[in-house]
């Protein structure tokens, strides 16, 4: 995250396209998939496309993380009390909701709602739980990067925690909350590491190898898509082919050729827009999906996914327009 007078045009449009990704996901419709017809093949083929969201906004992080000054002890703690409170408090707000629900079903009991509640483990909240491990272990990978070997450890450790997850999830039939599979940090490690990596590299390097990385990633997805399929019907999310796909695609998405490339039109105006509201729009989408899925429970993706964006970046807008201040401190709506 940077500041507003800090911004980067270029890194707010990815940001703006890594949150239209992220309620893509989440839009998508919850049926068993097959590769039978051309358009589930099709519809498979976009959606495994989209795996690479939170790699993305990882990734970003990184990078401007990398480019702090967070060296003395005194400075690291600045970083924390500056950087924790803007994601951690909106969560708070946001699982509000979701706190009183679970308590009033009483699936559970109340220490652990209170525990879901404060280690960000209600919806899909389990980013930031992520992003603040990232923050407190700065030092250390920013420290990494300057030795070598650091991508490829950060890869290896990626690469055993998604195996693991999939070994548990797919074949000894775990069914682990998404907090505990995909809210720890040694699982998305090598994302925010590439991004704090080209902080201080070069970033220009020749396209094709990135373009390569991502035809291969996308290929491998499909296959192992169709084969955890077969095993328990859960092969659109994230998997190591997932994960070798959004490497591509982040290594691609830093160039320093396609960001000087960058114009600003009325689109990618629009795109950025989205961006520097994505925070808000991540904690306030699925409080939008679950409306509008009551009012047409049998809408299209395309449908679904165009309404819950619209509706959402509306409801910021009108939100930041009444009271600024506590939209940004309170709801996240920067």
């Amino acid at each position: 995250m940077s500041s507003q007078s800090n911004r980067r045009p270029y890194f707010d449009a990815l940001r703006g396209l890594a949150i239209i990704m992220v309620v893509g996901i989440h839009t998508v419709p919850e049926r068993a998939w097959a590769f039978d017809t051309f358009e589930n093949i099709l519809t498979i083929v976009i959606r495994l496309s989209l795996n690479c969201a939170v790699p993305l906004f990882l990734a970003i992080s990184g990078y401007f993380v990398g480019s702090k000054k967070i060296g003395s002890r005194s400075e690291y703690f600045d970083f924390l009390k500056r950087q924790i409170p803007t994601v951690y408090i909106p969560c708070l707000v946001f699982s509000v909701p979701w706190l009183v629900m679970s308590v009033r079903a009483g699936h559970s009991s109340v220490v652990t709602d209170a525990a879901k509640f404060f280690l960000c483990g209600f919806s899909v909240y389990y980013f930031v739980a992520l992003i603040i491990q990232y923050y407190v272990l700065s030092p250390v990978l920013i420290g990494l990067n300057k030795l070598r070997g650091g991508v490829f450890l950060t890869a290896v450790i990626s690469a055993v925690s998604i195996m693991a997850v999939t070994c548990m999830m797919s074949f000894r039939g775990y069914n682990l909350p998404l907090l505990v599979y995909a809210g720890g940090f040694p699982l998305w490690i090598i994302f925010f590491f590439m991004g704090i990596r080209f902080s201080d590299h070069s970033r220009a390097f020749d396209l094709k190898y990135p373009i390569i990385v991502i035809a291969a990633g996308l290929a491998l997805q499909i296959i192992e898509c169709n084969w955890l399929f077969s095993i328990d019907g859960r092969g659109l999310g994230i998997k190591l082919s997932s994960f070798v796909f959004s490497a591509g695609v982040v290594w691609l998405a830093f160039s320093e050729r396609l960001e000087n490339s960058y114009a600003e039109t009325r689109f990618t105006a629009a795109i950025n827009y989205i961006g520097r509201i994505s925070f808000g729009i991540y904690l306030l989408h699925v409080y939008v999906i679950e409306i509008w899925k009551r009012l047409l429970p049998a809408g299209s993706w395309v449908v679904d996914w165009i309404a819950v964006m619209c509706l959402t970046v509306s409801v910021i807008a009108f939100v930041k327009a009444l009271n600024p201040r506590f939209a940004k401190k309170y709801l996240g709506f920067r």
